[in-house]
């Protein structure tokens, strides 16, 4: 094997881009990695890879292989490295091949310098491809050599693998262990940009045929014995976005004033204490709406959610979303409700739920005069924030422009958009409670955003959601709850313990029993974990999901 120097050159250039992202990991994703030996193992599985495929190709295929199966690839694991500080993760695969034109167009502005580097990548790794010799093969003595480092280096691997695994696990069997040994050490390949690609892709296709099973669930039965109430009952779930505890002033622990309208609401008891069980929309919102939980994510795939339980009491059910594009979980549960209503477009505010939600509770001829819940879906303070609320509401300033991307880590710019998107929420939810309020019916209205949000707000410097660590202020979220004169009057003793429960620590796990429980659904509700039980129990400590998916416990 014949090296020029115009060879060397190449190569080596060739060989950089290819190495950026596992360079990019190393240097910078340093919470990835727990300790040295799983820098080693990283740096050991890259260049294995790329030994063995030079044995059996000439450098020019070689390079033409990997610029198919790696090069191609390559933008998405940059932009999860920059947009979390880790290589991708199965949520964010399986929110790459479900979402939608609008926010794909979104992400490739905010992060449009990556796009722009990794196309120039791109033409200039063609063209050095070109430009290697063809005859440029291992021969000889260099390929016993190379075969003999290649040897020395997988059992290298084999051996460190074997030490870590033997720290943290016991199996009552060889053959046990010998199935775990092989299974743990592709899950730990599978880690390594590109491997990492492939598998998380295939996970993401396996959890998308998770959601079709949701389809078996069409004649599944609670049990609930079918209800009447001669004055009817209203209840409303509003699912938010991306809304931190910290940012909503009515709390009392932010210095400025956010939630000037919720503030002054009679009626309205705000939790504490409250977490979210999983810090992306698609892991979240399965868990809020049927009695699954983080320790059992499953529960979600073989039962009905609470709009089917709902449903199967007598109520109608009416889902309302400002998204334009739903998450996959619910392209299953729309169809089985009673009427739903999604945003034409992606471009509007979370008021365009105003005129159909005033349809449903106030029009003499709709069908949800009688018994009704209604669950609503917002935008919230999902990113791009400036894009989330109207002119008038760019209050706190500076702030990003509506339409332009963040281009900026700077906080205070973050941070003033991001509170003017809270103000916005405040405005929404005061007008569904007033709409609510106008009907003089028996009626609760619960708030429950699916995560909160980053924003820069340690030494780390994350942003956003779906971290890999997760942060607090992913998970610690608003919880509101307003009521009805009309319901105290019937429940007097629920909006007691609703008041004396205000301060317990509490999990997302609790909205589907407390529905269930201001419905009278005595059936499948568990009181111990409903806001409108005095047998409410707080929880101690709360175990949620992170970026990855994998569950960890709340610091």
């Amino acid at each position: 094997m014949k090296l020029n120097r115009k060879d060397i050159i190449v190569i080596a250039l060739l060989l950089v881009m290819l190495l950026s992202a596992n360079i990019y990991t190393l240097l910078f994703a340093d919470n990835f990695f727990s300790d040295y030996s799983d820098r080693l193992w990283y740096v050991l599985v890259t260049i294995i890879g790329y030994i063995g495929g030079i044995l059996f190709f000439n450098l020019r295929t070689f390079f033409l292989i990997l610029g198919i199966m790696q090069m191609l690839i390559l933008p998405i694991e940059m932009s999860s490295l920059y947009l979390n500080g880790q290589p991708v993760s199965m949520p964010f695969m399986s929110w790459i091949i479900s979402t939608n034109k609008t926010e794909a167009q979104e992400l490739l502005i905010s992060i449009w310098w990556i796009v722009v580097v990794v196309i120039s990548i791109w033409i200039l790794y063609g063209w050095l491809v070109l430009h290697i010799s063809k005859d440029i093969k291992v021969k000889g003595r260099a390929k016993p050599i190379i075969l003999g480092v290649l040897m020395l280096m997988l059992t290298t691997l084999s051996l460190i693998h074997f030490s870590n695994l033997n720290k943290n696990y016991t199996a009552p069997s060889k053959l046990v262990y010998a199935h775990i040994y092989a299974w743990s050490f592709g899950m730990h390949v599978g880690k390594v940009f590109p491997y990492d690609i492939y598998l998380q892709t295939f996970r993401a296709f396996k959890h998308q045929k998770e959601m079709d099973g949701l389809v078996l669930l069409k004649n599944y039965q609670f049990g609930i014995k079918h209800r009447s109430d001669q004055d009817s009952v209203l209840y409303v779930m509003v699912i938010g976005e991306a809304a931190r505890y910290h940012n909503f002033s009515l709390n009392g622990e932010y210095e400025r004033e956010t939630t000037p309208l919720l503030s002054h609401q009679s009626n309205l008891v705000s939790f504490s204490h409250a977490y979210a069980e999983a810090n992306a929309t698609d892991l979240s919102v399965p868990l809020m709406l049927t009695r699954a939980t983080a320790e059992n994510q499953v529960i979600a795939y073989n039962e009905k959610t609470v709009a089917g339980a709902f449903q199967e009491a007598g109520f109608k059910v009416a889902w309302l979303s400002s998204e334009s594009s739903p998450i996959q979980y619910l392209q299953h549960v729309l169809p089985t409700l009673d009427t739903s209503w999604i945003a034409p477009e992606e471009t509007v505010f979370d008021e365009s739920l105003f005129s159909p939600y005033r349809n449903l509770v106030t029009d003499k001829q709709s069908s949800f005069l009688g018994n009704s819940l209604l669950i609503l879906q917002t935008k919230g303070s999902h990113l791009s924030y400036q894009d989330r609320y109207p002119d008038n509401f760019a209050i706190f300033e500076p702030c990003f422009k509506k339409g332009t991307a963040n281009l900026s880590f700077n906080k205070e710019l973050m941070t003033n958009t991001y509170d003017n998107s809270i103000l916005y929420t405040d405005y929404v939810l005061s007008t569904l409670i007033q709409i609510l309020d106008s009907t003089e019916r028996c009626s609760c209205l619960i708030y429950m955003p699916d995560h909160g949000e980053n924003l820069c707000d340690d030494e780390r410097q994350l942003w956003v959601h779906g971290s890999y660590d997760g942060s607090i202020w992913e998970y610690h979220v608003p919880l509101l709850v307003w009521y009805s004169d009309s319901f105290q009057k019937r429940y007097p003793e629920k909006v007691e313990a609703l008041k004396n429960n205000r301060n317990k620590k509490l999990s997302s796990k609790v909205i589907f029993h407390t529905l269930c429980d201001m419905a009278n659904l005595y059936e499948i509700t568990d009181r111990h974990n409903s806001l409108l039980s005095d047998s409410l129990v707080e929880q101690k400590s709360i175990k949620v999901l992170n970026g990855k998916g994998e569950l960890i416990m709340l610091q």
